[in-house]
């Protein structure tokens, strides 16, 4: 184990609206596979416009086949809903013997929007609505069945962008962040980046008026000449972004990776942008202090 210094500071998150479906199949590969292609192309509402993963954690789906949950978030709750719609229609609809189910059905403090309702045109006059246990579903006809659907989504409070910084020897890095960021997954969260890892940590602003957000430069291994740059020599840095339904569910999720970081990497940080970014504030010494749940 080694001596980690964790950095006196804070991550910082906004303020977002999610979404959360699940996804039956006849096998847990082909809820996967449907899942895996619904999320594709959303790392960031900076340039994707929305954010989504895989929770790692097993689901229940109405139907009780083999399923996995996917979160979706973004900034506007009415865009959120566009791209569930749409990647529901193109990637679910698509995938062998698949279903989805809205995840949040039971939330109270969310707002509804079509889903079902507006995918069962493709059925093309020949599908049909039921209401099973108070819950309208469509049954879309499809080639090897129908493809069955909530008639309507939930889309709700949540929280985007909590972050950890990791900093250390780039071969340390590699091999140790797999194992944070699977420890960071779990119900009601995703990671939404690449491998659940950000090389390409961003700041607020540039100096481009264009852009509203650029490279981290106080962590790029080549600034080290700026006066802000914090790098020490032969150390590079990995973020870890992490979105979730709730506050809780993200603090909780950037204590586990807090706690598991604290074994093995030399340093910790988080982006803090003084307030520019949102008003969710994660101190990092007072995760320290909390047991990872």
């Amino acid at each position: 184990m080694v001596e980690t210094f964790v950095e006196d500071t804070y991550c910082e998150a906004f303020p977002a609206w999610v979404s959360r479906i699940v996804i039956s199949a006849e096998t847990i590969e082909w809820a996967r596979h449907a899942a895996t292609s619904a999320v594709g192309f959303a790392t960031s509402v900076i340039g994707c416009g929305i954010e989504a993963g895989i929770e790692k954690a097993p689901v229940t789906a109405p139907d009780e086949r083999p399923a996995v949950a996917v979160i979706f978030a973004g900034m506007k709750k009415d865009s959120v809903a566009k791209a569930v719609a749409t990647r529901v229609g193109q990637c679910v609809l698509t995938c062998a013997t698949t279903s989805a189910y809205d995840g949040h059905r039971d939330r109270t403090d969310g707002i509804t929007f079509a889903l079902g309702k507006s995918l069962r045109y493709f059925g093309d006059g020949y599908q049909m609505s039921k209401v099973i246990a108070g819950r309208r579903i469509w049954r879309i006809p499809v080639m090897d069945g129908e493809f069955v659907v909530d008639d309507m989504m939930t889309v709700s409070p949540g929280v985007a962008g909590g972050n950890l910084i990791l900093i250390g020897p780039r071969g340390l890095l590699l091999s140790e962040v797999p194992a944070i960021q699977e420890e960071m997954q779990g119900s009601g969260v995703i990671l939404p980046f690449p491998g659940g890892v950000v090389r390409s940590g961003s700041k607020v602003g540039s100096k481009y008026r264009f852009m509203s957000a650029s490279t981290n430069h106080a962590y790029v291994p080549g600034l080290r000449s700026l006066s802000d740059n914090v790098l020490p020599q032969s150390y590079i840095a990995y973020e870890i972004v992490v979105d979730g339904v709730s506050d809780e569910a993200v603090r909780a999720s950037l204590i586990r990776g807090l706690h598991r970081a604290r074994q093995r990497i030399p340093i910790v940080s988080a982006g803090n942008y003084g307030g520019r970014l949102g008003p969710y504030q994660y101190r990092l010494h007072d995760l320290v202090q909390e047991d990872p749940a």
